[in-house]
């Protein structure tokens, strides 16, 4: 007995001086001469020491390993939302997040906000992390607020391109999604305040188009419930955009039940793509 309690000790103890040396090595390295790497070195040193805190050495050394690379010149790329083990009804939004990080990047944030970008990025990564690990709500919470912030710098340090005798850029209309969590009809969470606001903003031009708002469902549970259901949640969805400033004319609702999936399943199957509310302006 106290020789396996001595192993597991020099194991941990073994664990431990790696993820020291990796950690030493990504805080001791100096920046490329690249202001984005460089930030994003800074960003993920910053996650690599909280981890350390925490006794995560495993994901330390995953964010060491990052800001090494960032250091040494490498591309270093957002972890892919589906690169961990999510809770059911949390992929959505990461999914959304991780391409608006990649879209970002591809438009050139990386050279016109490479201090908000690199933020947002690893505030992405540090959410993806902490949703994995879905033990603590204020971390969850704290890193997606902070990702949000950074991509709205990001945003608002695009620089602004003088058209030149170019027709109007096309207004996207929709089809914009609200998603639900099993059994759900209230559409107020973080995850869905961006698509509130990109709806009112794009109502303002959208003319004299309606917004058509439809409910749906997952395939559980039995068919009328999900009628109700899916009505419930146009209506709610209705509800919270005339109390952020549209007018109720302008809106019409209907409601499909689990007619409609986004995603084909098998009878009795959740299934986080389904459970939404689908509105375009027409």
């Amino acid at each position: 007995m106290i020789f396996r309690i001595g192993a597991v000790l020099l194991a941990m103890a073994a664990l431990s001086a790696c993820s020291s040396a990796i950690s030493d090595k990504a805080a001791g390295m100096k920046p490329v001469d690249d202001k984005f790497l460089a930030a994003l070195q800074a960003e993920y040193v910053a996650l690599m020491n909280a981890e350390n805190d925490e006794k995560d050495f495993n994901d330390a050394d995953h964010f060491a390993q990052k800001a090494i690379d960032a250091a040494g010149g490498k591309p270093v790329k957002p972890d892919a939302f589906n690169s961990r083990k999510l809770p059911s009804g949390t992929a959505a939004a990461l999914k959304a997040a991780e391409k608006r990080i990649k879209k970002a990047v591809k438009g050139g944030a990386d050279i016109y906000a490479p201090g908000q970008m690199a933020k947002a990025q690893a505030m992405y990564d540090c959410w993806l992390q902490e949703q994995e690990e879905n033990i603590q709500p204020d971390h969850i919470r704290a890193c997606r607020l902070a990702y949000l912030d950074a991509m709205d710098a990001v945003d608002e340090a695009k620089p602004v391109k003088k058209a030149a005798a170019k027709p109007k850029k096309k207004v996207f209309l929709g089809p914009f999604y609200i998603y639900f969590p099993f059994n759900g009809d209230n559409p107020v969470d973080p995850f869905n305040e961006e698509i509130f606001s990109l709806i009112i903003s794009t109502a303002k031009k959208a003319g004299d188009k309606k917004l058509h708002i439809v409910g749906h469902t997952d395939r559980a549970g039995s068919s009328e419930y999900n009628m109700d259901l899916s009505e419930r949640r146009a209506i709610n969805v209705s509800l919270v955009l005339t109390e952020r400033g549209m007018k109720a004319k302008s809106m019409k609702y209907s409601y499909q039940g689990e007619d409609n999936p986004s995603t084909p399943t098998k009878d009795g199957v959740r299934s986080d793509n389904n459970r939404r509310v689908e509105a375009v302006f027409k």
